[in-house]
């Protein structure tokens, strides 16, 4: 039977892909301007930087300040630490102001809450405030019994050591978790390993693949509330 249900946040609840590009243009800009570089040039140094490092197993691989440094660095540009530190804040603030949940999420929180316990697992922003800056904008703090970023324990997904941690805050055992998320070898890899069922969401991508860790796939969020009703699930 399952009794908690765990949700990744971005691209899964939140609304993610605009925000990210817009705020990402809108720095590189400002930053290619104080140094006089290309834009164009900037912003590819820049996504270099964040495609090699996205995907490591430690939280400050998503660290912007790491990013903007390492993408001045291929300029032989060494920023101050104070001015590295400023960016990064107002990154996060402008994505913050640009935020929105995807139809639906607080209907079927709210519908889910009445049977489950809820929460939320994601990685993170290289510090855990940057990340609940959003989280608490969107109100998500308060639609759900725990919200856990991989700051917690110092390892991003999909280490198992996140997802051991919310079923000892729950007292559950794997079985009776099921994880939904928008990356499979993110979000699922690691819950499934564990023996929890997973949920993939593809309401944000469109792809074709399907990998032998998921149990569900669904295109709409909503649709959730649909497999948790199956008998199988009860």
């Amino acid at each position: 039977m399952i009794k908690v249900v765990i949700f990744d946040f971005d691209n899964t609840i939140e609304q993610w892909i605009v925000p990210e590009a817009e705020v990402d243009i809108v720095m590189s800009e400002k930053i290619a301007k104080k140094y006089g570089l290309h834009p164009t040039l900037f912003r590819s140094a820049y996504n270099d930087v964040k495609n090699k490092l996205r995907g490591g197993k430690y939280p400050s691989v998503h660290d912007r300040y790491n990013w903007y440094r390492g993408a001045l660095a291929q300029f032989k540009i060494i920023a101050e630490d104070k001015q590295l530190t400023a960016w990064t804040e107002e990154y996060w603030k402008e994505i913050t102001k640009r935020v929105s949940l995807f139809p639906g999420v607080s209907e079927l929180l709210s519908e889910l809450r009445k049977k489950y316990k809820l929460a939320i697992l994601t990685d993170s922003d290289g510090k855990k405030e940057y990340k609940m800056m959003r989280i608490k904008k969107l109100k998500v703090d308060k639609m759900v019994d725990g919200v856990f970023t991989t700051d917690d324990t110092g390892f991003n997904k999909p280490d198992p050591r996140i997802y051991q941690l919310i079923m000892k805050t729950f007292n559950v055992k794997p079985d009776e978790c099921i994880m939904v998320g928008d990356d499979p070898s993110s979000d699922l890899l690691g819950a499934k390993r564990l023996g929890m069922k997973t949920i993939w969401t593809k309401q944000s991508i469109h792809v074709s693949s399907h990998h032998a860790f998921i149990d569900y796939e669904i295109t709409d969020i909503k649709e959730v509330a649909k497999i948790l009703n199956e008998k199988a699930l009860k």
